[in-house]
């Protein structure tokens, strides 16, 4: 029998934030790192540190509100209850990204054998897609 949560259970500020850095890019498409998000917010990288780390755990309004303007995420996303729920939040956020992140709350339940199977398709559409665009193996379409 699993532990159920508390109906006002929230995932932590620090895993929350821990999403942000892993689910959005850069223009370039490089991640962001504590210098850019501090030079853009005003937000010292200490403070980001220790709030990635969990030191600080209950960071204040203005400094979430900074982090949501950001990531260009709705303040709904720091009281988000599951991983899940706080993808969705970053989809319907930023319109360009949220195909990207449907496709990965999707993967996401699959099972192991329909992932492997995916792959292949997905590699063989890749290998068609660089033949048919006369690219080298190494490089992939835009």
């Amino acid at each position: 029998m699993s532990a159920r949560l508390p109906e006002d259970y929230a995932l932590r500020v620090s895993e929350l934030l821990s999403l942000l850095y892993r689910h959005r890019y850069k223009s370039d498409g490089t991640y962001y790192v504590d210098r850019d998000v501090s030079e853009a917010t005003g937000i010292s990288q200490s403070s980001l540190s220790a709030i990635r780390r969990g030191s600080i755990q209950n960071p204040g309004i203005d400094t979430i509100k900074l982090l949501c303007r950001f990531f260009d995420v709705k303040l709904a996303y720091f009281e988000a209850t599951s991983e899940n729920e706080a993808l969705e939040i970053m989809a319907a956020g930023r319109s360009e990204e949220s195909y990207e992140l449907k496709l990965a709350m999707r993967l996401n339940r699959l099972s192991e054998d329909a992932r492997k199977d995916l792959e292949r398709i997905l590699s063989y559409v890749m290998r068609a897609d660089r033949s048919m665009h006369n690219m080298p193996e190494d490089e992939f379409p835009s």
